[in-house]
């Protein structure tokens, strides 16, 4: 494992941190969210090969957040026919709504794990409506 490895998890670490940890819309932190991702979708426990009691466990999920924005495609303004001949939409989050929305999103997290109890045999990781296991 390199040191921008390293480095890129942590980054992955602090992300998944704040963003589970608050709901941030357009810059501004709307409302700490403190429930647990809703299913687990897969994990991974990797062994370091240089530090032997060093793990790397990793969880990907699926969350829903509620957003007061609706997903739209908005078709883009032409002054004169392309030459491709392909129409272009843009997909974007129209915010001038005052519907909420419910947004389902894949997350995912590195946590590294070091110092385990000599009884442990494997990693459970637990969601709200599921939980996945890895024997180590």
């Amino acid at each position: 494992m390199t040191r921008c490895d390293i480095i890129n998890i942590y980054c992955q670490i602090f992300f998944w941190w704040f963003s589970a940890t608050f709901l941030i819309l357009n810059g501004h932190i709307i409302a700490p969210m403190n429930k647990k991702i809703k299913y687990i979708n897969r994990i991974r426990v990797v062994r370091n090969i240089a530090e032997n009691d060093l793990l790397f466990v990793k969880a990907c999920g699926t969350t829903e957040i509620m957003l007061q924005a609706v997903p739209v495609l908005v078709p883009k303004k032409y002054d004169s026919v392309p030459e491709d001949g392909i129409y272009e939409l843009d997909f974007k989050l129209d915010e001038n709504q005052n519907d909420i929305t419910g947004v389902i999103l894949e997350v995912e997290v590195v946590l590294r794990l070091s110092e385990l109890p000599e009884w442990v045999k494997g990693i459970r990781v637990n969601a709200n409506e599921n939980s996945d296991i890895e024997l180590i």
